[in-house]
């Protein structure tokens, strides 16, 4: 099947999709927990601390799907999706760079934000352009991203191959590398799909 037909558009959409929700979830959102051990102790957090840290992220959550409402009917949802992204990789970096428990919960925040920005952004843009009866399986394979995510992350915790500096460490790259790369996928995949949309709008 040709990489530019109806099907593979939406198969891109729906690849850039996993992309975003795997790294705004899995990631940037849920990595908390992968981490709190070892933030635990390096930091000295209180279980006090730690909940209100966790109520926090949720707090940036609700913040930024609130944001994206008054938004994206005006700026459309790719800018969303990319300050998404760019949140998850900056937030993340911020966790792995930090020394004191504020730039810490500064990271975390903005990473936990992310998940806000990309979610209702891309359940807009599979109503709008992945045609009717096909809709539920392209976001449930959207979802599918979170659960791809922590089990890569999980499975990476644990080896043996993780990085000198702990899983932290890992995130001064990986943070960045992740961004970047969901930058290119949300973009390819936007772009397939809205123009599938314009040369069905077209008078045959």
């Amino acid at each position: 099947m040709a990489w530019n037909s109806p099907d593979a558009s939406v198969r891109r959409l729906a690849l850039a999709g996993v992309s975003a929700i795997g790294v705004t979830f899995g990631f940037a959102r849920y990595g908390y927990g992968l981490l709190l051990p070892e933030l635990r102790a390096e930091f000295g957090l209180s279980v006090s601390l730690v909940g209100l840290i966790g109520s926090a992220t949720y707090v940036g959550y609700l913040a930024a799907l609130l944001t994206v409402g008054a938004l994206v009917a005006r700026y459309g949802p790719r800018p969303l999706v990319l300050v998404g992204g760019l949140s998850a990789a900056v937030g993340m970096g911020l966790v792995a760079l930090a020394q004191e428990p504020g730039l810490l919960i500064t990271g975390l925040v903005l990473a936990g934000t992310s998940s806000g920005w990309a979610w209702a952004p891309y359940s807009d843009v599979v109503d709008q352009m992945v045609p009717a009866g096909r809709r539920e399986h392209v976001m449930g394979t959207i979802a599918s991203g979170t659960a791809f995510a922590i089990l890569i992350a999980g499975r990476w915790r644990c080896s043996p191959a993780a990085p000198v500096g702990g899983t932290r460490g890992g995130l001064r790259a990986g943070g960045a590398g992740i961004g970047g790369l969901q930058r290119p996928c949300a973009a390819e995949g936007f772009g397939a799909a809205e123009a599938e949309r314009r040369s069905a709008d077209l008078p045959s």
